[in-house]
């Protein structure tokens, strides 16, 4: 009966045939993957914080565009509208009471137009004539800038009282955002440099040297002298 000592028995823990795996390959998919990540971010914050708004008058009427939806397709009669003026508004186009606020900030505000017009009611049934309401309609919905909003309103002022002219287009647009633009770039950027910095593959490994076997001494079958 053969001894069972620990000189005779190899011991197998079940893990020495698993792969080693490469921290560096590890990391550096990690940044690979995080890269991607901050460019997909960067395009979506564009995508989803830009806008297009466009007022357009020809002739005889005016109609709002809006890429998101608000108020696109909303025609007003030349002859409907009332007064172009100019409305302070915050970063998000809401209309803001500058009557009680300090000096100081009244002038950080931001602008749009106000367009008042006619807006025709038709009152239930009788066959009777339509009425007309005043409106009004903050557009675009959005901060365009003091000086813009200004520029803005004196176009639309002479279109209404100068009949020779006959075509004017407002638009506000923002096609990127800061956030977005320095996402894409330095995502990019990183990308790039882990493509070339990062380790994607183990170091060569030298195999062990194979041990001759009985019959290395025999060479094309005949025995060395």
């Amino acid at each position: 009966m053969l001894p069972t000592t620990a000189n005779n028995v190899k011991r197998d823990n079940g893990i020495s045939g698993l792969p080693v795996i490469n921290m560096n390959v590890v990391l550096s998919i990690i940044w690979l993957l995080s890269s991607v990540c901050l460019v997909i971010f960067g395009l979506y914050h564009c995508r989803s914080d830009t806008y297009n708004f466009t007022f357009t008058c020809d002739a005889d009427k005016c109609e709002t565009y809006s890429a998101n939806g608000y108020q696109t397709g909303l025609i007003i009669d030349r002859s409907s509208i009332i007064r172009i003026e100019t409305e302070h508004v915050d970063k998000a186009g809401q209309k803001i009471d500058p009557s009680t606020m300090h000096p100081k900030r009244k002038r950080k505000l931001g602008a749009s137009l106000k367009i008042s017009y006619w807006r025709d009611t038709i009152p239930g049934g009788g066959g009777e004539a339509n009425l007309r309401t005043e409106d009004q309609l903050i557009f675009p919905p959005i901060d365009m800038g003091r000086g813009r909003a200004e520029s803005a309103r004196k176009e639309l002022v002479a279109y209404l009282n100068d009949d020779r002219i006959s075509e004017v287009k407002i638009r506000s647009s923002k096609v990127t955002t800061v956030y977005g633009t320095l996402g894409v770039i330095f995502g990019l950027a990183s990308l790039v440099l882990s493509l070339f910095l990062g380790a994607w593959s183990d170091p060569l490994q030298k195999k062990p040297k194979s041990k001759k076997g009985p019959g290395s001494g025999y060479m094309m079958g005949k025995r060395k002298e």
